[in-house]
């Protein structure tokens, strides 16, 4: 008999926060709907995790539900417990900090050629881990 998969409550509730609210949240700060660079940033997130994602099930489907547990493995590392959350709170801090300096104009802008260059280092990023 095969066993149904279900989500939990919590995977749920890490998924909305981290791959729905996360990548959104210095647009949500600064309250600038005209940020296009924010939404990119935002848009690429979300589509990376969803292309990651189905690129990962498709090829080896079992690797969705063992990574969903990976705080819980008996043999993980020491430091990756450590780590991994720490990663969480440094995509946190970074979202912030952005969104921030959008609506207090901390820093100047750069150019037009430097946001792309910028957020082609990101989707270059997301392509490599994936």
């Amino acid at each position: 008999m095969k066993s149904k998969k279900v989500l939990s409550f919590r995977v749920i509730v890490q998924v909305v926060i981290f791959v729905v609210l996360l990548p959104f949240l210095p647009l949500l700060i600064a309250r600038d709907w005209g940020w296009w660079e924010a939404w990119a940033y935002g848009v690429l997130g979300l589509g990376s995790f969803i292309i990651s994602r189905y690129l990962a099930a498709r090829k080896t489907p079992d690797i969705l539900a063992e990574r969903s547990k990976f705080m819980h493995h008996q043999d993980a590392q020491a430091w990756d417990k450590k780590i991994i959350p720490l990663a969480g709170v440094i995509g946190i801090f970074i979202a912030v900090v952005a969104g921030l300096d959008q609506l207090l104009g901390w820093t100047a802008t750069f150019n037009l050629t430097w946001r792309v260059v910028g957020l082609g280092m990101v989707l270059a990023g997301y392509a490599f881990s994936s």
